[in-house]
């Protein structure tokens, strides 16, 4: 596949791919077909407030690592109750 298509598949600019070609690309990055045409994606719900909003910003911003260094934490804090 040269690169012009790969780019029209990649913007959307394609309305059908066959499942060949899906199939392909799925495999360069090591994925599956189904988890590449995922249309939007879900987030959890969560509370509201201004303390939520404002740690639901953060967690946003964080790398894996700091995540799961939070997650400890809290659960670290809870166990304390």
């Amino acid at each position: 596949m040269n690169r012009a298509t790969y780019y029209r598949y990649e913007k959307g600019d394609t309305e059908n791919m066959n499942f060949k070609k899906l199939k392909a690309i799925a495999d360069v990055l090591q994925t599956s077909p189904a988890e590449l045409v995922v249309w939007e994606e879900k987030k959890p719900a969560t509370k509201s407030g201004s303390g939520h909003d404002e740690l639901n910003n953060l967690i946003d911003q964080m790398s894996d690592d700091d995540l799961e260094d939070v997650i400890e934490f809290a659960r670290y804090k809870l166990s304390k109750k």
